[in-house]
């Protein structure tokens, strides 16, 4: 029996342009800007509702809840379940003709398993590495199991967080498990796809030796930007740049563009990913105390060498969850 070859799932989707896919299906979009709408073939479109974006590489439509990245959308067209791995490997083999390219380039063949252990002799010191291809980039793992969360805590609610505000960023008390006693925030990358959650200890009284914030093992943050992913949806040529979840939201419902570095520093990864998704302009919004405004002159340097940057400052004590609604009026 042939051997399958395995496919980097990553890879094919970074290497294919949403554009190329949407003139397979013969749909007709538009041209020359990163952010498309189209008549959804999911279901009886009448009016575009299929929102794009070509450089983030991932769809929502408004009518159907049809959502995903480049490889959902392919499977859907095929008519099969974006939750089959079979399905997935096979618009992975799609998505390479489309190119014209070749599978191998995306994989390696992956041998079958033996039912007994070999014994392998060691190798010499000196001798070189057996497998000379280069290891892959970075990335977070996925992480798709969906925790059981309370989305109406005093918590939250002393952070103007309501229940409707909870349930829609996929964050809630947790009263179980790992993340006993924490919000779990839900961590998604920049297509949307879960990475597992983010646990704030409920209470501002924390025990000692207790993490104030819980990320999960082998999660880099510098990697990510929280809410990025539906940013993106607001269809905005600007990203407004802030340190946490709850000014995120806030901003995010007022419909701003907005992302959380997770943290007061910004990443040169998080730095290329702003740019790499479309966005050109990055306006910096740190919190307004000695911390947020001694990281903002390094977080500006970084985000300059990517995209264009303004630092906003924001008043002595103020977050951009509790500053007064008039400083936020040029944003709207």
């Amino acid at each position: 029996m042939a051997r399958k070859t395995w496919i980097d799932f990553a890879a094919v989707r970074d290497a294919l342009s949403f554009h190329d896919v949407l003139t397979h299906y013969e749909i007709d979009h538009p041209t020359g800007t990163a952010q498309v709408k189209i008549h959804c073939p999911f279901h009886d479109d009448r009016t575009p509702s299929c929102s794009i974006n070509l450089t983030g590489k991932k769809f929502n439509c408004f009518g159907c809840d049809a959502q995903g990245n480049l490889l959902d959308f392919i499977i859907l067209m095929e008519g099969g379940d974006t939750d089959d791995h079979t399905a997935r490997y096979a618009a992975a083999e799609t998505a390479v003709g489309i190119m014209g390219r070749d599978l191998k380039e995306f994989g390696r063949a992956s041998a079958p398993k033996s039912k007994t252990k070999a014994k392998v002799k060691a190798a010499p010191k000196s001798a070189p590495p057996a497998d000379d291809t280069p290891a892959p980039p970075i990335a977070n793992p996925l992480f798709e199991k969906e925790l059981k969360l309370q989305f109406d805590h005093p918590f939250l609610a002393a952070r103007d967080v309501t229940p409707e505000q909870a349930e829609r960023f996929e964050l809630g008390y947790c009263k179980a498990g790992l993340m006993r006693g924490r919000i779990a925030i839900r961590l998604h990358n920049r297509d949307g796809e879960a990475l597992g959650y983010v646990g704030r200890y409920a209470s501002e009284d924390i025990p000692d030796g207790t993490e104030r914030y819980l990320f999960p093992k082998d999660f880099h943050k510098s990697l990510e930007l929280w809410n990025l992913h539906r940013a993106l949806t607001l269809e905005k040529r600007f990203l407004v740049v802030v340190e946490g979840y709850w000014s995120t939201i806030r901003l995010h419902d007022l419909g701003i563009p907005t992302a959380a570095l997770m943290g007061s520093s910004v990443s040169p990864e998080q730095a290329e990913l702003i740019r790499t998704v479309g966005i050109r302009h990055a306006l910096l919004l740190l919190d307004g105390d000695d911390p947020g405004r001694k990281a903002a002159p390094a977080a500006a340097h970084v985000l300059s060498q990517h995209v264009y940057v303004r630092t906003l400052v924001l008043p002595e004590g103020e977050k951009p969850d509790s500053v007064p609604a008039k400083f936020l009026e040029p944003f709207l």
